[in-house]
């Protein structure tokens, strides 16, 4: 057999992944645990989407828009943040805005905000 064209195969495999390994480390990325966000990160992820929907609803001409937390949280790609994402949908309410669904928690998928512009 060819044992050693195979041996010589897996010695430049090893080489390459121990280079890529390096370069990680060197750049700071640790291979064990992902990251944490910066705080706050999420949370203005999902006003700068809820101000975003606003304004192209306005530019459509429309005279209102309504967001629903679960749409809202998928939409901005986050996964078991909805008392984040209801946090901030009240933070970007406004004297024309009013809540025309919402459980008693406050903090279901459900959570449903018109505002009106």
């Amino acid at each position: 057999m060819e044992y050693q064209r195979v041996i010589l195969e897996l010695m430049e495999r090893v080489a390459e992944l121990e280079e890529r390994v390096t370069f990680l480390e060197n750049i700071g990325v640790d291979m064990k645990k992902k990251a944490k966000p910066i705080r706050g990160t999420y949370t203005s992820e999902v006003i700068d989407y809820i101000k975003n929907s606003i304004e192209s609803a306005k530019k459509k001409g429309m005279n209102s828009i309504t967001l629903i937390s679960g749409n809202v949280q998928k939409n901005v790609g986050l996964k078991n943040r909805l008392p984040l994402v209801c946090n901030a949908m009240r933070k970007c309410m406004d004297e024309k805005s009013e809540i025309i669904f919402e459980t008693p928690s406050g903090q279901s998928s459900t959570l449903t905000i018109k505002w009106n512009f």
